[in-house]
């Protein structure tokens, strides 16, 4: 189904399930603009910044109980708990800075470089057939 037929589908209330998200990508032909690299650069950046924020306080807590001394710390709520009452809130987010880096850069090499390498795969495809 050609693309503005998939729009008009989908604007009546058809139902597009099972299909690409992007049908541009499975044909072979250029993305709308809104599907560039700098779109997909924000987003996998975007995603790194939630994963680092969801992980980041965990990831605190388990390194304050591995570095501390035996016996510091009973479990890791006796951890939490610790780090609560020294640093406050904030303390959650020790660290944050570098592991957003870490993690926002690791997820725009992985994700651009994975569209580009599907692309390249499509465009392949009827070359192998």
């Amino acid at each position: 189904m050609p693309l503005g037929e998939e729009v008009v589908s989908t604007a009546q209330g058809g139902n597009t399930a099972g299909r690409h998200p992007c049908p541009c990508s499975v044909q072979a032909r250029p993305c709308p603009p809104s599907h560039n690299v700098p779109c997909r650069f924000v987003a996998a950046f975007g995603a790194g910044f939630c994963a680092t924020e969801v992980a980041s306080p965990v990831d605190v807590v388990k390194t304050r109980c591995m570095n501390g001394s035996p016996g510091q710390y009973r479990n890791a709520l006796s951890c939490l708990l610790a780090l609560l009452m020294q640093d406050g809130p904030a303390g959650l987010y020790k660290g944050f800075v570098p592991s957003l880096l870490r993690l926002g850069s690791w997820n725009v090499v992985m994700f651009v470089s994975y569209e580009r390498l599907q692309r390249l795969m499509v465009l392949a495809r009827p070359a192998l057939a």
